[in-house]
């Protein structure tokens, strides 16, 4: 029993990383979801959450305006989350050129703040996009080209990250992977989710509206489970740089998979195969499963010090294990230790984990996380 539960595990956490990624390729090769994608100008409206983000407000405002879109099709709201710095009086600087503010007296959180620019949105197709994010001039007629066919609910675009040193960052290399599993999971049928940074959804599902969850989760599964279409376009990227502090992305990563499994928790019926098909088995992959991990991990730790004498492989695989857990440890305690591939995988996959812990006891515990601090970018 105990060796089951060991290698069990041990499958389990390989199959999360590895053996999904490999299945959507092999299903992709087979499979390809068709998008009649068509050169379309509908009446677009841009809804950006902010809070005391007056240094980056006037570029990202900058951004949108630069945008090759008609300007009769073309509505930018900034809902300021009661914002008590000069961002309001920044956002008043563009009114001239159509830019609307919406002022929130009270703050009440992001997901709220989108909800109440949804309320004057007029527009058929709705953009969320954050401040710290930027895209090309011809990413949103990109974007929206998807909505040409009937059956496409949302449509996201790919997170890239920008960094001044050499070489991908760690945070890079994992949102690339991330990605990729997205643009297979496209192909396949469904993504699992829109980037909250970037993405365009037809304002009707974005009715009913729950305003402690991420609307860039909650909507693509809705609509996904009323038969419609949420992909990636892999052609639309957006821009944005990584965080320079590992405490501030632990923040953003807990704050993320809280509202995760906040939703799927509200949408478990979406789990069942035998009713929503690929697609529970996508989620229950990409998600489900990756938020389990770090319990994975924790059994697979426990039942190798119980089978230590059952023969030199479980010697050794506990020797592994104990070396990668204090090469993170280390780099923790010095980080100038952090300058070589497996310390900077070994750091960055312990602390992933950790966070999908704290997570798990923030849910329970009843932390939502409604009101956010943009991550400092």
């Amino acid at each position: 029993m105990l060796y089951s539960i060991f290698w069990i595990s041990i499958f389990l956490v390989f199959y999360t990383y590895f053996g999904y990624l490999l299945l959507l390729f092999l299903i992709t090769l087979f499979k390809r979801n068709k998008i009649k994608g068509e050169d379309i100008i509908p009446s677009v409206s841009i809804i950006i959450p902010v809070y005391n983000q007056s240094k980056i407000i006037e570029d990202k405002i900058k951004n949108c305006l630069g945008l090759n879109y008609p300007e009769d099709k073309l509505e930018i709201i900034i809902a300021s989350d009661g914002s008590t710095d000069e961002t309001n009086d920044v956002v008043g600087k563009y009114s001239h050129q159509g830019v609307k503010l919406l002022k929130l007296a009270q703050r009440r959180g992001k997901h709220y703040a989108q909800d109440e620019g949804l309320k004057i949105a007029q527009g058929e197709i709705v953009v969320f996009t954050d401040c710290g994010i930027s895209f090309g001039s011809g990413s949103l007629k990109r974007l929206v080209r998807n909505f040409a066919d009937p059956k496409v609910a949302c449509v996201s675009s790919v997170d890239e990250v920008v960094t001044n040193k050499a070489g991908p960052s760690k945070e890079g290399l994992y949102i690339r992977y991330d990605m990729l599993l997205r643009k297979l999971e496209s192909r396949a049928g469904a993504s699992t989710g829109m980037s909250g940074s970037f993405y365009a959804v037809r304002k009707k599902f974005c009715h009913p509206s729950y305003p402690s969850m991420s609307n860039d989760f909650y909507i693509p599964l809705r609509a996904v489970m009323q038969g419609y279409k949420a992909i990636l376009d892999p052609q639309v990227e957006g821009y944005y740089s990584a965080s320079g502090d590992s405490g501030d992305e632990f923040k953003r990563k807990t704050r993320t998979i809280v509202h995760g499994i906040e939703v799927l928790s509200k949408f478990k019926a979406v789990l069942n195969p035998f009713k929503y098909g690929f697609y529970s088995i996508q989620l229950i992959s990409h998600k489900l499963l990756r938020w389990l991990v770090p319990y994975f991990l924790l059994i697979i730790f426990t039942t190798n010090i119980l089978l230590l004498s059952k023969g030199w492989i479980y010697l050794a695989f506990f020797s592994a294990q104990l070396f990668f857990y204090l090469v993170a440890l280390a780099v923790h305690f010095r980080p100038k230790l952090n300058n070589n591939p497996l310390s900077k995988i070994s750091y960055f996959f312990a602390l992933t984990n950790l966070s999908i812990l704290v997570s798990w006891y923030k849910y329970y515990s009843g932390e939502r996380f409604v009101l956010w601090e943009p991550t400092k970018r």
